[in-house]
């Protein structure tokens, strides 16, 4: 086996990084216009991060023996705080490595662990293969990472992704989707909201304005307006829409921000993502808030996901038709060595997760 060799990575090395990350999620080369997005978002979730540290590296890379990228891992810093205390946790994302090099991939992870003794480690994106890795080494499945709730609106994209992926067969599964797209109305029940509205923000001074208090007793990312810039209006901000919630007699008003997004085996499912809630909304909201979304969306979306969220809200999610859909694998993990948590109860919606 040829030698290898873990380096840091470096600013200068975020275009082979994007590009090498680009080539293993698609199975090809990407083409040029793909290798500047993707190098874009590196620089944007690495370097533009409002909380990055000079003490924490900005990934890791595996490069064989004639210098070229084979591995690789990004390290995320993101502030956290739980009832006023704050710290920072290190995200781990975009960990790849190449089939022909998986048996040394492990010392790229093992270069992350190291921050354990400083900084609780965790992700957000792990798939059924790389949970065990983390269980490994002590670490634990966040709770509530592992499913997500579905409104569907048009079952067609949707019935037809279900039977794809318990025949594997494109055919059957457009039929089935045909046949679907001839059936009245959608999967959930939209209730009336008279007294709420949702009011559109077009900048994270006004998303900052809505922001008033965080949820008690759980750990939840700081949504302060250098965050809510760098998360919400910075980059992607055309497939997005972010607006304040508000209901006659409640707390206050709530952040919602929405992202679009194409789902399913050939993407034709039109997916629309609750990604990021905050706010003192009562369970009985959320039925209202997806009606809002309904009817603002009305037609130019199949889903309306949210996740993350405390079981009584999602009750309140499925008395109004939302369906669970597991996932394979818990999404989230978290590893705490140094016992620098006060708590292991999160809050972790996807706007969180990269």
């Amino acid at each position: 086996m040829a030698d290898m060799v873990i380096t840091e990575l470096r600013e200068a090395d975020l275009d082979a990084a994007a590009r090498f990350l680009a080539r293993e999620s698609s199975g090809v080369e990407p083409a040029t216009a793909a290798a500047a997005h993707a190098a874009a978002r590196l620089h944007w979730l690495l370097l533009d991060n409002p909380a990055r540290r000079d003490d924490v590296p900005l990934g890791w890379l595996l490069r064989d023996d004639a210098g070229e990228v084979v591995g690789a891992m990004t390290c995320v810093p993101q502030r956290f705080a739980v009832d006023g205390r704050r710290l920072t946790a290190l995200m781990s994302a975009d960990y790849y490595v190449s089939p022909p090099h998986r048996g040394q991939g492990l010392g790229i992870f093992l270069r992350y662990l190291r921050l354990g003794d400083r900084f609780p480690l965790y992700c957000t994106t792990a798939g059924a293969a790389t949970g065990p890795l983390w269980a490994r080494f002590g670490g634990a499945a966040i709770a509530g990472q592992d499913h997500e709730l579905l409104g569907v609106a048009a079952p067609a994209a949707v019935i037809e992704e279900a039977v794809w992926r318990r025949s594997g067969s494109r055919w059957l599964a457009r039929v089935a989707g045909g046949v679907a797209a001839a059936a009245p109305g959608g999967g959930w029940r939209r209730r009336p909201a008279d007294d709420a509205d949702l009011e559109p923000l077009t900048s994270a001074d006004a998303a900052a304005a809505v922001v008033l208090q965080e949820p008690a007793g759980v750990l939840a990312a700081v949504r302060d307006r250098s965050f809510l810039h760098w998360r919400h209006f910075s980059r992607d901000a055309a497939a997005r829409g972010v607006y304040a919630y508000r209901r006659a007699g409640a707390a206050g008003p709530s952040l919602v921000v929405v992202d679009r997004c194409m789902r399913g085996h050939r993407g034709q499912v039109r997916g629309l993502t609750v990604s990021d809630l905050w706010g003192p909304l009562d369970p009985q909201d959320l039925p209202t808030l997806a009606a809002l979304l309904d009817s603002r969306y009305s037609g130019s979306y199949d889903t309306l996901t949210f996740r993350g969220q405390s079981p009584a809200r999602q009750a309140a999610l499925r008395r109004a038709g939302f369906v669970r859909h597991g996932f394979a694998a818990p999404l989230a993990w978290c590893i705490d060595r140094a016992g620098l948590l006060p708590t292991r109860d999160w809050y972790l919606v996807p706007a969180d997760a990269w």
